[in-house]
């Protein structure tokens, strides 16, 4: 009997996937196919200049226990770095420092009692237990009742625009923010500072040991550039078999970790109607990065909300601030980031494009900063960075089982009510690879 299993793309998911069978049956044979060249999904890297650079900004916070525990696993616990965040908003033409309750009391666009207000409101979100409430109603809903119209016109709605779009910000689940505040507010110390966290070498460092871990039985091949083709069940349905480049292999078990409509393409929409139906129900958003590599800072902030939804950019996120500048040959490393649809101009334009209209935007916040600073500058672009997370997305959220037996959908659009990251994949792809285990 074939006890070879697949796993298709390569990102935190599909390597942490790897990782769990192999620690069941060291013996296990696995296929990991991954259509680029580099491993890591949105947390894959590149190379920029000496040094790799990730090519969406990354960090941990401090509750991201599942990232902890494999790097502990490991035996890589010394390469776990812990830093102080530094985080500030931009509002009306004005930088604003906002990473502590005393940042927050001295953010004059709030009324002094709108000030007191939001910072309850986040004590009040801390405490809350059953949140099931919090699948039902928006987040705008949610918040204008906790922090009122003020702190949500200035504070939240511009946010909210801002990582979501126009069209789909009144339609998020309160639950999608109430987590993100959940995650920030374990994150901080009892001196209430935030503690973010970072891997030494960067994340292709955390990539590299974990390919080490699973390879080291010489027992799983890993085919980078690959193109997946069709996955259709074999004709004995306990078996799968999977089409990739000139290749038509037969596999015991076999997980999919990409996106949905990704996934869409490789089903026959004929045998799969009623399932592809129900996978397009999920909606995302791309998101682009710019990245400049530049030879002065912009300023002392590690990540800046832009609360001006006219901006070209949601976040501005001076990596170089959080991970020392010596590990890249002393340059500053700043990601402009967008969310938005990629019907949007924006994501369509080149990089040369994007970053002579980002430019004017730049020099508005910082009047300080000068094009010739530039010494080199990338773009990456997600076509899937986000599912929107509506309300009653339960309803909607795909299952880990699809009608193909033996083989398993495991993807971002599921970890809900958490939110996509390098934590909850790693999580979830145990999950998912224990769960098959069991079911073997």
């Amino acid at each position: 009997m074939n006890q070879k299993y697949c796993i298709i793309v390569a990102g935190f998911t599909g390597l942490s996937i790897a990782y769990e069978l192999l620690k069941n049956n060291p013996d296990l044979q696995i296929d990991i196919i991954e259509k680029d060249l580099e491993l890591g999904g949105l947390a894959s890297t590149f190379e920029a200049g000496n040094q790799k650079l990730e090519k969406f900004y990354h960090h941990w916070l401090g509750t991201d226990k599942h990232v902890f525990d494999l790097i502990y696993e490991l035996n890589m616990g010394n390469k776990l770095l812990f830093k102080d965040s530094r985080v500030g908003i931009y509002y009306a033409n004005q930088i604003y420092k906002f990473s502590s309750p005393l940042d927050l009391l001295n953010f004059k666009p709030l009324p002094f009692f709108s000030r007191i207000r939001f910072g309850l409101s986040v004590i009040y979100s801390w405490l809350i237990k059953d949140y099931e409430h919090l699948e039902n109603i928006s987040a705008e809903e949610w918040l204008l009742k906790i922090v009122g119209n003020n702190s949500y016109e200035i504070i939240w709605k511009p946010l909210l625009i801002g990582k979501f779009g126009e069209d789909n910000y009144k339609d998020v689940a309160a639950i999608w923010l109430w987590n993100k505040l959940i995650q920030r507010g374990k994150s901080r110390n009892k001196n209430t500072k935030e503690k973010l966290a970072y891997y030494k070498g960067g994340f292709s460092e955390f990539i590299n040991d974990i390919v080490l871990k699973i390879t080291e039985n010489n027992r799983v091949k890993i085919n980078k550039n690959t193109n997946v083709l069709k996955i259709r069940q074999h004709s004995d349905c306990k078996k799968v078999i999977v089409n990739y480049n000139k290749e038509e292999c037969t596999y015991k078990k076999v997980f999919f970790t990409g996106h949905s409509p990704e996934l869409i393409k490789l089903l026959d929409n004929d045998l799969y109607k009623k399932y592809i139906d129900e996978l397009k129900k999920i909606k995302y958003l791309s998101n682009f990065c710019l990245i400049l590599e530049s030879s002065e800072s912009l300023s002392e902030t590690y990540w800046l909300n832009v609360n001006d939804p006219s901006f070209p950019f949601v976040g501005i996120i001076e990596h170089t601030n959080f991970e020392d500048k010596k590990s890249y040959s002393g340059n500053h490393l700043i990601y402009l980031s967008k969310y938005l649809p990629t019907s949007h101009e924006l994501y369509t334009m080149s990089k040369k494009e994007l970053l002579n209209y980002s430019i004017p935007y730049l020099k508005k916040i910082f009047p300080n900063f000068k094009e010739s600073s530039i010494i080199n500058s990338y773009l990456w672009k997600s076509d899937y960075a986000q599912p929107i997370i509506t309300k009653r997305y339960k309803e909607i959220m795909p299952k880990p089982i699809t009608p193909i037996n033996n083989f398993y959908f495991c993807t971002m659009s599921q970890v809900y009510p958490e939110d996509r990251g390098t934590n909850y994949a790693i999580k979830h792809g145990r999950d998912i690879a224990k769960y098959a285990i069991k079911n073997t």
